[in-house]
């Protein structure tokens, strides 16, 4: 069996630590721990990139009455999750929280904890208008439980909810928030006909694969979530932007070993 790599950038967890250098962050760090988050945020599984690779490149959606699945291949065992099975996984007892507070609610809690509400206040709001205390608890539910990848120095309405709702006491559906993200990205990757390159490696490692090469040119025909795939040079060169067609895949040794003489290589007599 092949040696799987570790991962570690999808190993992070929130660090909740108390030193002499963060006495100021104490507080939040005690009210973090005695939270309901505190297993989601700290608990440490060994993730790989073979498993995420596979994982992103077989999922799909199945939404029924009952409710929205997404399936998965991982090593050739189809795993499927739900917002209740993402709940018991990291111990979320949040089934009955709530997603949304009333605009009214939602802006004075928020001018409570000392944030600036202007007269035509949209529903973006900017981390840095916090006490360093809450700021860190705005970053660490931004970094570990929400979907947001880039721009945190401000967040939605989702993360003001469950900000206002841990504050207050109240439950917040972050099991619901996780698996919502969750099902975003996979709608988001299904692009029919256009792979880019990062997606293109999943594509290449998780499916079955069928060559076929004709006078014109070489195919290579798989099928992913369903979709058929066909990826040629053309179309590769086109999804990479590469402006090559017309170029050369080869140089006359003489004036190959000239150029790598004049750019300091030393080139050997044999």
């Amino acid at each position: 069996m092949a040696r799987l790599q570790f991962y570690d950038y999808h190993n992070m967890v929130a660090i909740l630590e108390k030193s002499e250098h963060n006495v100021d962050f104490h507080p939040m760090v005690y009210f973090i721990e005695a939270s309901p988050l505190r297993y989601a945020l700290t608990v440490k599984p060994t993730v790989y990139v073979s498993h995420i690779r596979q994982f992103w490149s077989t999922a799909r959606i199945e939404t029924k009455k009952e409710g929205t699945k997404i399936h998965a291949t991982v090593d050739g065992i189809l795993r499927t999750i739900t917002e209740s099975s993402l709940r018991r996984n990291i111990k979320l007892k949040d089934e009955e929280g709530i997603s949304s507070l009333p605009d009214t609610e939602l802006f004075e809690n928020l001018t409570l904890m000392g944030y600036n509400i202007s007269p035509n206040q949209k529903f973006t709001f900017q981390k840095g208008q916090f006490s360093h205390q809450w700021k860190y608890l705005i970053h660490t539910i931004m970094q570990c439980l929400s979907p947001k990848s880039t721009g945190f120095n401000e967040f939605s309405s989702n993360i003001a909810t469950a900000l206002v709702c841990l504050a207050t006491n109240k439950t917040y559906n972050f099991s619901k928030m996780i698996f919502d993200g969750l099902v975003k990205n996979v709608n988001n990757k299904k692009r029919e006909h256009n792979i880019d390159f990062h997606p293109m490696v999943d594509f290449i490692e998780a499916s079955p694969l069928r060559i076929e090469t004709t006078e014109e040119e070489t195919q290579i025909f798989a099928t992913v979530d369903g979709i058929h795939i066909t990826v040629t040079e053309s179309s590769l060169k086109r999804n990479l932007k590469l402006q090559n067609k017309e170029g050369i895949s080869s140089l006359p040794d003489m004036e190959l070993f000239e150029n790598l003489t004049l750019m300091g290589y030393n080139i050997s007599p044999n």
